[in-house]
């Protein structure tokens, strides 16, 4: 019971993020030295062929008067139930964010996004593996 009542305050959210931050770099992490900034350049190096986007980029986006993008999140359910993007569709595994793309219509980009980056980056590798391009 104890932890369904943490649940509903974001506990468990706050242990994933704390979580993906100590796998990031476990030294820096703990001595409290990690800054976002470190956070990206660490996805971006073990996810090279990954395009990223900053959440200020994504609020150009969103803005733009193109079509807008395909937000798709990667984070828990339980997480996506507290909060998500206006219009994200919730899809945690692979097969899911598949089956999101497959009702598509046309050449929309995709966005696939999480608490921190890491989920949608390992998510978005494995559709480019696949042959996904957008």
């Amino acid at each position: 019971m104890t932890t369904l009542h943490l649940r509903q305050y974001g506990f468990a959210t706050l242990g994933l993020i704390a979580c993906a931050i100590l796998w990031l770099d476990p030294a820096r992490a703990l001595a409290g030295e990690l800054t976002w900034e470190s956070v990206f350049n660490r996805i971006q190096r073990d996810w090279p062929d990954v395009p990223q986007m900053t959440t200020a980029e994504l609020a150009r986006a969103l803005l733009s008067e193109r079509e807008r993008p395909v937000l798709i999140d990667t984070r828990s359910r339980e997480e996506y139930a507290v909060s998500h993007l206006p219009g994200a569709v919730w899809a945690e595994s692979t097969t899911q964010i598949c089956a999101a793309l497959k009702d598509l219509p046309g050449e929309r980009a995709v966005v696939l996004y999480c608490s921190v980056g890491v989920r949608s980056s390992r998510a978005a590798a494995a559709l480019l593996s696949d042959g996904h391009e957008n």
